[in-house]
């Protein structure tokens, strides 16, 4: 959606607001809700809600646990609208590129901050693999945990993409991957943390 956005490639100066809206119709018990909105109208048991996202990456978004996901689901700018796991506040965690910087620094082979001590990705990898990477998390249906750092983190299986820890998975292929994600954010949206291969 282009709400007064104006932009001159002459001088490169932008104004205005641009952002991405979609709809997605999905089954429900009466008086349900979607996590993280309330623009939402229903119709007997389908429920239709739009929502706004900035731009950049539109965001996915999960059909909550009591709904069923219909093959008819459209998406605006998707051919297809998958089915998120949302954590369990329901906030759609973005992988931002201040996420992706943090995730080359700390879990790269040849990172800047890289140690041993938590598996690396290899340096081949990029910003679209990680995209991939995490848009398979955001599928995984496994739960989500609240760590000790109070962000929640879920591991879920991903082969090919680097190694386990050198100190304590002595740098074996890894086979899963673990998503870190914020537990609070602002306006139904909340940041990926961290992402790096898992040990074990």
């Amino acid at each position: 959606m282009n709400t007064g956005y104006v932009c001159s490639q002459a001088t490169t100066n932008c104004a205005g607001v641009w952002s991405a809206k979609f709809t997605i119709t999905f089954s429900a018990k009466p008086g349900s809700t979607w996590p993280g909105s309330s623009n939402c109208t229903s119709s007997g048991a389908v429920q239709t809600c739009t929502f706004g996202g900035p731009s950049g990456n539109v965001p996915p978004a999960q059909i909550p646990d009591f709904t069923t996901c219909s093959e008819n689901a459209s998406h605006a700018l998707l051919a297809a609208a998958p089915c998120y796991n949302l954590p369990p506040t329901g906030d759609i965690p973005l992988l931002s590129l201040r996420a992706i910087t943090n995730i080359r620094n700390y879990h790269f082979e040849g990172g800047s901050n890289a140690d041993g001590t938590k598996g690396l990705f290899y340096s081949t990898l990029t910003n679209s693999n990680l995209t991939k990477i995490w848009e398979t998390g955001m599928v995984d249906a496994g739960s989500w945990k609240l760590n000790s750092s109070n962000y929640f983190e879920k591991t879920f299986t991903f082969t090919g993409a680097g190694i386990q820890s050198p100190l304590y998975g002595a740098g074996a292929p890894a086979t899963k991957v673990t998503l870190v994600v914020e537990q609070y954010g602002a306006g139904g949206y909340s940041e990926v943390v961290t992402m790096y291969p898992a040990t074990g």
